[in-house]
């Protein structure tokens, strides 16, 4: 799990997702940060300083930290269809049953 801070939250957002198995979300408020790790399993979070409070940044770092992913059959099916989208071709190996 990664936590970045940029001006504005997009270029480290857009070059943390370059990487293989990153998923990394904007912090824009708690409620958003809580849903992406637990519906997207986000494991990066991109925190545009400029923007945010200090102590709602805290809050959604706390948020961050301490929310799992849920594991919903659905999330995991979109999880699955997005590690195809980056060209991998097999999400584990072949040893998921899913690929």
């Amino acid at each position: 799990m990664g936590i970045l801070f940029c001006r504005n939250g997009y270029g480290m957002m857009i070059a943390a997702n370059r990487f293989q198995g990153v998923r990394c979300g904007e912090a824009f408020d708690v409620t958003a940060v809580k849903k992406g790790r637990s519906d997207d399993d986000i494991n990066c979070l991109s925190v545009p300083s400029d923007y945010i409070k200090d102590g709602e940044v805290k809050k959604m770092i706390e948020g961050f930290l301490k929310t799992e992913f849920s594991g919903e059959e659905r999330y995991k099916r979109r999880l699955w269809k997005l590690e195809m989208l980056g060209g991998g071709g097999s999400c584990c190996g072949g040893g998921c049953g899913n690929c």
